[in-house]
């Protein structure tokens, strides 16, 4: 099989996208070096590995338009896709993984039908100061994924509909509505499409990484490079999060992102704790939940306890300790 293949899924369903893209990142990667998968959804709301849906999405809103509600593998906020938005996913191995670096095929792929767009943010692509491409990323074993949308032709009038906008992200930026935060690169110029988009960045991606020669793959031909048991083994069950009384409950915006924590405590032990976040760095929010479960709120607010656990996880300090310091300041 060739070091460069390109996947184009010809279905619409979610759920069964999401599943190729980790069938990708799990069996795939290993046999091949670099991985470009190209795929569009019927209506869909796709959050982020840590999120909360009753705080993201209206779920009468999804019901009325028909848009399924779906969790993936990365960090970061809820999307809305339909088949005017274009989802890319970028993998390669560790030492090519660059995020400005894959970033950079979107934007010259967008250039090239004469639409100039730059990287702000934490995972936000602009054009004209408006949002067009959310991103994520994820690093597992020896590869990295980097996917994101690219609003070409959404219906933004039902994205505004079944997304809600946190007020803490909203408000800090003078925003105060979906709509006016994003746009779609066909209100930039008419006469682009998603199929001119995905040439585009299959071009971009081939000469960004130096190959004269890739294989393309698309439709039920994907089945050809997937192993059904496996592929079906990837079973979808994040769903909306589990329902306790917990005792206490605290949210903050963060520069990193939104945090809730949420956590059961009994006779001064923590029994259960929840943590929900857009933050980019899901790995750290694993492993804070972990770490939580049996310890007392007395003993993270001794001297010195936040820096012993920081190290112990050995995560990214600031989101560790922005973290710990939430619990603390629980009443």
């Amino acid at each position: 099989m060739a070091s460069m293949i390109v996947l184009h899924s010809e279905s619409y369903d979610a759920p069964y996208n999401l599943a190729l893209e980790e069938y990708f990142l799990q069996y795939l990667s290993g046999k091949i070096k670099y991985i470009l998968f190209l795929w569009q959804n019927d209506n869909a709301v796709i959050i982020g590995r840590n999120q909360n849906a009753k705080n993201e999405c209206s779920f009468e809103a999804m019901k009325r338009h028909g848009a399924r509600l779906v969790r993936r593998n990365t960090g970061g906020g809820a999307v809305f896709h339909d088949k005017g938005n274009l989802n890319f996913s970028i993998i390669c191995p560790k030492e090519d993984y660059d995020i400005k670096r894959s970033a950079g095929i979107i934007k010259r792929a967008v250039l090239l039908s004469g639409i100039e767009a730059e990287y702000s943010g934490r995972n936000d692509l602009l054009v004209n100061g408006s949002k067009f491409s959310g991103n994520a990323f994820l690093t597992k074993d020896a590869v990295g994924l980097h996917h994101g949308t690219i609003l070409v032709d959404t219906d933004i009038e039902i994205m505004a509909e079944v997304l809600k906008a946190p007020k803490e992200k909203m408000e800090p930026k003078g925003i105060n509505s979906v709509k006016s935060r994003v746009t779609n690169l066909s209100a930039i110029c008419p006469s682009v499409t998603v199929e001119e988009i995905s040439r585009n960045i299959v071009r971009e991606f081939v000469e960004e990484y130096e190959h004269d020669t890739f294989q393309f793959i698309s439709g039920n031909q994907i089945l050809s490079v997937v192993e059904n048991e496996k592929l079906k083994t990837i079973a979808d069950d994040w769903n909306m999060g589990e329902n306790f009384n917990y005792t206490h409950i605290k949210k903050r915006s963060f520069s990193w992102g939104i945090c809730e924590v949420r956590i059961l405590e009994t006779e001064g032990i923590i029994r259960r704790n929840c943590i929900y976040t857009d933050s980019l760095f899901p790995k750290e929010i694993e492993k804070i939940e972990k770490k939580l479960n049996g310890l007392s709120r007395e003993f993270l607010r001794q001297k010195n306890t936040i820096e012993k656990l920081c190290r112990e996880i050995n995560g990214e300090s600031s989101v560790l300790k922005d973290i710990f310091t939430l619990i603390n300041d629980m009443h």
